[in-house]
């Protein structure tokens, strides 16, 4: 079983001041490093699918057809 904690510091000289340390003393552990200085892309509504459809549409080939309703709900 894995033991997770989580926290955020900040990393000087090489070293990470962890919270509670002692019950991880002696034993191997994973360390993950997050950057939180910058934020993650938010997608604006330009890189969505409706906005890419709406750009260039998806041409279906001859004789393609939709399913109905009950064939798209059938299991």
């Amino acid at each position: 079983m894995m033991d997770a904690i989580e926290f955020q510091t900040t990393l000087t000289d090489a070293v990470v001041r962890v919270p509670n340390y002692q019950q991880f003393l002696n034993k191997p552990i994973r360390v993950i490093i997050l950057d939180n200085s910058s934020s993650p892309k938010t997608p604006s509504r330009r890189d969505g699918f409706i906005h890419s459809l709406t750009h260039k549409p998806v041409t279906l080939p001859p004789g393609s057809s939709f399913l109905s309703r009950d064939e798209a709900h059938e299991r």
